[in-house]
């Protein structure tokens, strides 16, 4: 018997803008770069935590999201163990791969940085994020030419009638130079209060509504 599944929450990041719910909270202005964007996010949030200074365009980008949508949810009420965190994208770390190749195309002045080279694969977002918080579920991030909602929902459902999984951090981090998009939610089994059915069709919906503002 499938399980019944909701999103509780959901949190867009675009255009120097973060909604939580589908309401902006926090702006930015027009002329601000991902770099000034996303550091203001960070002080906004008013946390102490060092190693985010540390991490790659898109380990922030998908650090930030997870922090603001947290927000919401009370974390020490949730079983960490069985919580999972799903993500995808359509570049990778390609952001990264790409500082880390020009340190390295130069034979005459060949000067690999360890702390780029360690944020070559995607999957680093969801280790930031897992250790903040100390989430221990299952996990993937998965590599799509766009954002396919059916796929996620399909795979989603997997997740949760195949393995102990009772929440889950799901969702959508893209990232390639100065462009850049996030679209996270909150899967439940048992929700506290409103809730929406997941769905690919409400996926969907959820991702495009705010997808162009």
């Amino acid at each position: 018997m499938k399980k019944s599944l909701y999103i509780t929450q959901y949190c867009h990041i675009q255009n120097n803008c973060i909604w939580i719910n589908g309401e902006p909270i926090f702006q930015e202005g027009d002329s601000e770069n991902f770099s000034s964007f996303i550091k203001s996010a960070y002080k906004n949030l008013n946390q102490k935590y060092a190693k985010f200074h540390k991490m790659d365009p898109l380990c922030k980008l998908g650090y930030i999201g997870s922090e603001y949508l947290f927000q919401q949810i009370n974390l020490d009420e949730i079983d960490k163990r069985k919580t999972a965190v799903y993500l995808s994208n359509s570049s990778s770390s390609l952001d990264t791969d790409l500082k880390h190749h020009n340190s390295i195309a130069d034979l005459e002045n060949y000067f690999p940085s360890p702390a780029i080279f360690v944020y070559t694969l995607p999957n680093i977002v969801i280790g930031e994020i897992c250790i903040k918080n100390k989430i221990q579920g299952e996990n993937a991030f998965y590599i799509f030419e766009n954002f396919l909602a059916v796929k996620q929902f399909e795979q989603l459902e997997m997740l949760f009638n195949t393995t102990n999984t009772k929440s889950c951090l799901g969702g959508w981090v893209e990232l390639l130079d100065e462009t850049y998009e996030s679209f996270l939610y909150w899967i439940d089994e048992n929700p506290n209060g409103e809730a929406i059915p997941l769905s690919a069709d409400h996926l969907e919906y959820l991702y495009t509504t705010k997808k162009l503002l």
